[in-house]
């Protein structure tokens, strides 16, 4: 049995040494820390930088599957018209697939 992620929307908040990412609704604890790369020196803003993405990607990715697959859904009522658009139905397969992987 597979474990399901924390739901989304996730948030970024900081401590004095890194930013966490937390659980935007239900206030307890966080679900993993952004920490200073030791290579850089005074990297806090692409430590934040890389926070902020990571939490964009988690928090957008169901929808964009969504509009993914809606995508393909009409691309297909286009193709039994007649529109040959099967390279594009293909390539979104493969990136439903790919985001749907655990």
């Amino acid at each position: 049995m597979s474990a399901e992620h924390t739901p989304t929307p996730w948030g970024v908040r900081w401590t004095k040494s890194s930013c966490l990412i937390t659980p935007e609704n239900d206030g307890h604890g966080y679900i993993t820390k952004v920490r200073f790369r030791p290579t850089k020196v005074n990297n806090l803003e692409e430590q934040s930088a890389n926070a902020r993405h990571i939490v964009k990607c988690v928090n957008l990715h169901d929808g964009l599957v969504r509009a993914l697959k809606s995508s393909r859904d009409n691309l297909k009522v286009a193709r039994s018209n007649g529109i040959d658009n099967t390279p594009i139905i293909e390539y979104i397969e493969q990136t439903i697939a790919r985001a749907e992987e655990e």
